[in-house]
Order: structure tokens, then sequence, then C-alpha cells
């Protein structure tokens, strides 16, 4: 509603503009020129609303991801939240780099049937200078006033001054609590292809 306000021009601009456009007295002139000064201070200061409009939706955000992160580390422990934000950024990394071997796939006629167990795979085949480089990533964002979510650091920090032992540990693949997972995967990566590609079972 504010984008519109401030930035899309309306009938009123318009006639406002045209105006000027006609001669016309300069004491006339004065009108429609103390009409748009007043018109472009009004979309200042909805501007200026907008963008504290920005600030404090980005804060809340951020706040309610710091919950979220609490709530975790209550789970499973302090010490292995940096793992995880780290293991997220790499199954990202393998993610989109299936994501991009599908098109070329596509043509191929061999696109995978499993795309889970594809990305699993590629994830295990990160190179340790890769890994570095996620990892070195991760670590150098900073949170920006706008954003919606802390940067790695932040949130890693964060959990580190819970020192929580947590509640559950476990070294087991989450896929295990999952009964059917080679199931489930196959028939989620066939609804993607229908979505994506339009392919016909």
């Amino acid at each position: 509603m504010f984008v519109r306000l401030v930035y899309e021009r309306d009938a009123f601009d318009v006639m406002l503009a045209r105006s000027l456009l006609v001669p016309m007295p300069w004491m006339l002139r004065i009108i429609p020129l103390t009409a748009q000064v007043l018109v472009w201070l009004s979309r200042a200061v909805l501007w200026l609303l907008m963008m504290l409009g920005h600030v404090f939706s980005g804060l809340l955000s951020r706040q309610m991801e710091y919950a979220a992160d609490r709530y975790a580390v209550q789970v499973t422990g302090s010490a292995s939240f940096e793992k995880m934000i780290l293991a997220l950024a790499e199954r990202d990394v393998a993610e989109h780099e299936v994501q991009r071997s599908l098109e070329r796939q596509w043509l191929e006629n061999r696109l995978p049937s499993d795309i889970p167990a594809s990305i699993a795979r590629r994830w295990t085949k990160l190179s340790p200078k890769k890994k570095r480089n996620i990892e070195s990533s991760l670590t150098s964002q900073t949170t920006a006033i706008f954003d919606t979510h802390p940067a790695p650091a932040d949130r890693i920090a964060r959990a580190v001054t819970e020192g929580a032992n947590g509640c559950f540990q476990s070294d087991q693949p989450a896929a295990q609590l999952i009964s059917d997972i080679d199931a489930l995967s196959a028939q989620a990566t066939l609804t993607y292809y229908k979505a994506i590609f339009r392919v016909r079972q």
C-alpha cells in the first residue's frame, strides 16, 4: 500500500503537471506549484514511514528467528547448533548444483527419480575446499538493518550464549524418522516434475 502511494503517480499528478504547461500569470502558477510541493512532502513522509516499517518489520522477523533458534538449542544443545547451520548451508549448495543439472538432464531424457537422494549424494561429494569456502562465506556475512533473518554468525553467537545442553542427541540421519522415505521422496520428485516440466505419469 505504501509503495503505491509513494511511487505511483495518479490522475491528480498528471493534472498538476499539465496545468504547468498552460500559459498563465506567475501568480496563478503558484497554485499548482504549491500543490506539487505539498504532494511531494506528503510522499516524503509516507516514504519515511515505509522505511521505518521495513526496519521494524525486519527487526521483529529477526527476533522471531532468534526465538526459533532458542527452541532448537533447547532440544539439541548449543554445541550442535553451529554444525547444523553449516550443514544446512552445505545442503543448500548441493541442492543448487542438482537444480542446475536438471535442465540438462531433462534434455537428455535422464531425470533422477529421487531428487532428495540426488541432493544427499551431491552433498557427500562436496570437496573440502568447497566446504571451507561455504564456512568462510557464512562467517563473513553480517546482519543488515533491513534483513529479515540474522546472519549465520549472529545466530551461532546467540546459540552459544544460551549454553544449553539439549534434551535430545543423536547422530542418526533425520530420514530414519520417516518409515518409507524412498517412496515419499520419489512421489515428491514426480510431483515436482509435473509442476516444473509438465511431466505426465
